[in-house]
């Protein structure tokens, strides 16, 4: 009886002639390098157990389908996600944003920032290099968080940001984050649907020459929005779990005039906290590079997204009459907070550039999406900073002598 793999036709990934089951077989006990990509590589019947049980830990190398998810592209940096792929996602966005932008004799202005990580220095300066190669101007910031790049594009109204952090907060990944003009974050869509396909088709290089490159130590512009916010603060103490290195670096330069103090924690939660050696005011975690924050209070008891957005809106005056937007659900108790300070709630959608549009769209005060992340439109920056965030968590606990969870409740009250 013929067997039905016998009758199967095996085609190796980027071949047109199809093999025999033997050589398919031959291949996967050979380690082919294209098994890994190979549909058919778990068709072992005929192999022995012991070669059987190697060609089912192949894995399909990592590719930019892989490495692309909703808010940009990352991945681990020993699997692929190199300074090469950091080099094509640049030229990438680079050419498709002179595609984008009305014609103009001057190169597009592209702000390039990371986190400071040694290991992403070279990702960093292949992608400014591939920039410069697609006839961008590079303003190199250096190490900063994203929030922060994103206010060097609206300041200095460049036409794009590229962001190379660690959203994850994984070890050894890296991730990139694309920006436009305005700082209108990239996010699923036509535009990342384009970056996609033209690293998997690399462009031609515009018949241009290289575009400049000069640094801009912007960082230190971006925290003086930050001074009045850290002066007058009373002892608070507080841990922070992050591993965005350029947020902490901020944090320490905001507070050395203070007497507040940062206790950095690996972990908040569990067994052993808070921490025994001081008692904390409340407890921070901040990820996805600087744009995201969950909190704490005294007790070390998680504070909602809803009493967070709060927190946010302490200063109530600035909500009459403006809109707030949300993309995740807020407890009814909230809402009617909101709304007694004078706020129109509109809903938007989950991704960064959906939150974004809304807001600019109903020229709202304050925002929060779906993933966590609160978006401030202060002194006419829009962005989602996990740093304002904390800025105004500071400045409302330095006003009254109440624990956090006091505060909170009073909120929840008051409405």
């Amino acid at each position: 009886m013929t067997s039905p793999s016998n009758q199967f036709e095996f085609r190796c990934p980027g071949e047109t002639s199809a093999i025999s089951r033997a050589v398919h077989l031959a291949r996967l006990a050979g380690g082919y390098p294209a098994c890994r990509q190979c549909p058919h590589r778990h068709q072992v019947e005929g192999l022995s157990s012991r070669l059987a049980k190697r060609t089912a830990q192949l894995r399909r190398a990592a590719g930019p389908a892989d490495w692309f998810h909703e808010e940009g592209a990352g991945g681990g940096l020993h699997e692929g996600f190199n300074a090469d792929f950091a080099g094509r996602l640049a030229a990438a966005f680079g050419v498709l944003l002179r595609d984008w932008l009305p014609p103009d004799p001057a190169n597009p202005a592209v702000v390039v920032a990371g986190d400071g990580r040694a290991w992403t220095q070279e990702l960093l300066a292949a992608a400014a290099e591939r920039l410069r190669w697609a006839a961008c101007d590079v303003i190199e910031l250096g190490a900063a968080t994203a929030p922060a790049l994103a206010w060097a594009v609206a300041h200095w109204r460049a036409d794009g940001g590229f962001y190379l952090g660690n959203p994850s907060g994984r070890a050894h990944a890296a991730g990139v984050k694309f920006f436009l003009s305005k700082a209108r974050p990239v996010s699923a869509g036509d535009a990342l649907s384009a970056i996609r396909r033209a690293v998997d088709h690399p462009p031609r290089r515009p018949a241009r020459r290289f575009g400049a490159a000069r640094g801009h130590g912007g960082a230190p512009h971006y925290l003086e929005r930050f001074t009045a916010a850290f002066h007058g603060l009373r002892p608070l103490r507080f841990a922070l779990q992050t591993t965005c290195r350029p947020f902490v670096a901020a944090v320490d330069r905001l507070l050395e005039d203070t007497a507040c103090r940062v206790i950095a924690v690996d972990a908040i939660g569990g067994p052993g906290w808070p921490p025994a050696e001081s008692q904390v005011h409340f407890a921070i975690a901040v990820d996805d590079d600087g744009e995201r924050c969950r909190l704490w209070d005294e007790r070390g008891q998680p504070v909602s997204l809803s009493r967070l957005l709060l927190i946010a809106a302490a200063r109530g005056d600035a909500l009459a009459g403006r809109t707030v937007a949300v993309g995740c659900e807020i407890s009814a108790a909230a809402a009617a907070r909101l709304t007694a300070l004078g706020a129109r709630l509109v809903r938007c959608g989950h991704l960064r550039a959906e939150t974004y549009q809304a807001l600019v769209k109903q020229q709202a005060a304050l925002g929060a999406d779906s993933a966590g992340r609160i978006w401030h439109t202060a002194g006419g920056h829009l962005a989602a900073d996990a740093l304002v965030t904390l800025a105004i968590l500071l400045g409302r606990l330095s006003g009254d002598d109440r624990p956090l969870s006091q505060v909170l409740d009073a909120e929840l009250r008051d409405h």
